[in-house]
């Protein structure tokens, strides 16, 4: 479209030159209103190109603002399956130092205390209990920090549940519930983490 309005110019300069330096005084002041009207003509096309121009820049600033949330989209979502890896690896890790502790745990404690049902006896085994308890809850408690991110939807979270339910030491667990069950308590973890974390 430049170069159209380029070579309109270029022939009427030319055309002009040649109409200036043959014409008379008659013919001279008719060119120049034609001169005018040309020029009126050729600064409309001037401001419809211009108008076209700045159409087309907007336009093209809309698309680069959508391509930009496109790519904002997917650097959330890279950062967001970086940080599931990051965490599902850091996962994996801790339930094999935290099944560790839970099998010393297991061989101190679960053994001898799985198989009683006497309230008594379990009353004054309370002390072995809050310490089989303050290492499960502070185990517990590092999962949560690592698992409950809010970059993470509800199905990420979920998936980590369960990973860390299927592979995590059972027994301990059920220690912890047949305790409960001998009071007579139905407690959550965060029951659980009140009355052993003091």
């Amino acid at each position: 479209m430049a170069l159209i309005f380029l070579g309109v110019f270029i022939l009427y300069a030319i055309g002009v030159a040649l109409f200036i330096s043959k014409g008379d005084e008659k013919t001279i002041g008719a060119f120049e209103a034609i001169t005018g009207i040309s020029g009126l003509i050729l600064s409309f096309g001037t401001v419809y190109y211009v108008v076209k121009t700045y159409q087309a820049q907007k336009q093209q600033i809309g698309v680069q603002k959508i391509q930009i949330k496109i790519q904002q989209d997917e650097i959330f979502a890279n950062k967001k399956d970086l940080e599931f890896n990051r965490t599902l690896d850091i996962v994996y890790k801790q339930l094999e130092y935290t099944n560790k502790i839970f099998e010393k745990l297991e061989d101190s404690y679960y053994t001898k205390l799985r198989g009683v049902d006497d309230l008594t006896y379990i009353f004054n085994c309370t002390h072995h209990f809050n310490h089989i308890f303050g290492q499960m809850i502070e185990q517990i408690n590092f999962y949560i920090k690592i698992i409950d991110k809010d970059i993470f939807q509800l199905q990420d979270r979920r998936i980590l549940h369960q990973i860390l339910s299927a592979c995590i030491n059972q027994n301990i667990i059920e220690l912890y519930t047949k305790f409960n069950l001998a009071l007579g308590y139905n407690y959550d973890f965060e029951d659980l983490k009140k009355q052993f974390s003091e």
